[in-house]
């Protein structure tokens, strides 16, 4: 700050105005040197934390794509194994339980669960299935357990049955499946389109059959008819001459 007094005059007094004059602007200038180091300051900093913030985002974005990735890896390549209860393909009054392995990979130590349990009627008896235990079920492959006649097996099952689904694949334990299966509705159509069709086309192949057995006899009876014999007229008596001894 200047120093008051000890100037007297006009030359004094204007000496002392330029004085104050230079310090203010000095001291404004130095203001504004801080005030744009500071703002500076602090702009990097903005900066600094905005490039932090974009360098996590995109390293969480990459975390999350690979992640994805991951995922979408060991769910084409994991077994997916299902249970269903559902009329034979072959005989459709014949009621089965299939597990198949739909996954491109190979699933051990299945385990299908029933509850309730259902009971299956067997040449064998009647038994209570409340799991079912697979070792190991290949690609596309699948295994069908016969339950019985659909109008024996269906009247003795009339519920809902929760059917669970666990075991091992490729990329460690499958998914736990669980769904409920109706079975009185599975019942009630389970004589399929197909049960028609089939006597059908039973029926057709008997009709061949005795068509082709009549024809076939037809022919053997026509090679066993005896040939016809010419008509030589009555057998005239053999004659014997008078100068021939007849031995007695």
């Amino acid at each position: 700050m200047p120093r008051v007094g000890g100037d007297s005059g006009p030359l004094g007094a204007s000496a002392f105005h330029s004085r104050t004059i230079t310090w203010i602007v000095r001291e404004r200038h130095l203001d504004t040197a801080q005030g744009l180091s500071i703002i500076m300051s602090a702009g990097a900093v903005v900066i600094a934390a905005v490039a932090a913030f974009y360098a996590a985002w995109q390293a969480f974005v990459a975390h999350g794509s690979m992640q994805q990735a991951k995922d979408l890896y060991r769910d084409q390549n994991q077994a997916y194994v299902f249970a269903d209860i559902r009329a034979d393909e072959h005989e459709p009054q014949l009621a089965v339980l299939v597990v198949k392995n739909e996954g491109p990979t190979v699933a051990t130590n299945i385990t299908v669960s029933f509850e309730p349990p259902i009971s299956a009627n067997l040449h064998r008896g009647s038994i209570n299935i409340d799991q079912w235990l697979i070792p190991s079920l290949p690609p596309g492959a699948r295994l069908v357990r016969g339950l019985g006649v659909g109008f024996e097996f269906f009247p003795a099952n009339e519920f809902v049955c929760v059917i669970t689904v666990t075991g091992t694949g490729r990329h460690g334990a499958l998914d736990r499946l669980a769904y409920a299966i109706d079975l009185p509705a599975i019942g009630n159509t389970l004589a399929a389109h197909k049960t028609t069709s089939h006597i059908a086309g039973t029926l057709e192949k008997i009709a061949k059959t005795l068509l082709a057995t009549d024809k076939k006899l037809g022919e053997i009876s026509t090679h066993l008819k005896p040939p016809p014999q010419a008509d030589s007229g009555p057998l005239a008596p053999s004659s014997v001459g008078a100068d021939e001894a007849v031995p007695l």
